[in-house]
């Protein structure tokens, strides 16, 4: 099955989702009760078991974050099976590229929500005494390379 481009989950994840519930023992059928029992073990309304179903609207994350354990597989998987993110957008999250820019140690401090300006002074002075010392490992580590 491909995977569904963001925005677009409609009926190849409702599709996918009654196909996975039938085989997890859900009886879909009109009085099988399995909707009524799968919005229960998920925490989600029947009328969203119904919405996913049927195709219509895009899950957000924390609706899926429940349905994950219960269906028995990864947040991931169903963030991509459900057309919440893409299959490669997964993979840049988890190995970003490098970017062109360093960060400053001030402004990792802004970003860490550091905003205190001694705690800003204290954080910064230890992140470049921690590059000084991970420099000379380095150097250190490359001298006792090169000696016969």
């Amino acid at each position: 099955m491909q995977t569904p481009d963001p925005g677009t989950p409609g009926p190849e994840f409702a599709a996918w989702l009654s196909t996975r519930l039938l085989a997890a023992g859900y009886d879909l059928s009109a009085r099988g009760g399995g909707r009524s029992r799968f919005a229960a073990d998920t925490g989600i309304s029947a009328s969203s078991v119904t919405r996913l179903l049927n195709g219509r609207g895009t899950p957000d994350a924390s609706l899926l974050a429940k349905i994950a354990p219960v269906l028995g597989v990864t947040l991931t998987e169903l963030l991509v099976r459900a057309g919440v993110v893409h299959r490669d957008e997964i993979a840049r999250a988890v190995d970003p590229q490098p970017s062109a820019h360093a960060m400053s140690p001030q402004q990792a401090a802004l970003q860490l929500g550091i905003e205190s300006p001694t705690a800003v002074a204290l954080f910064v002075s230890m992140v470049e005494t921690m590059q000084k010392q991970e420099a000379q490992r380095r150097a250190d580590s490359e001298e006792r390379r090169m000696e016969p």
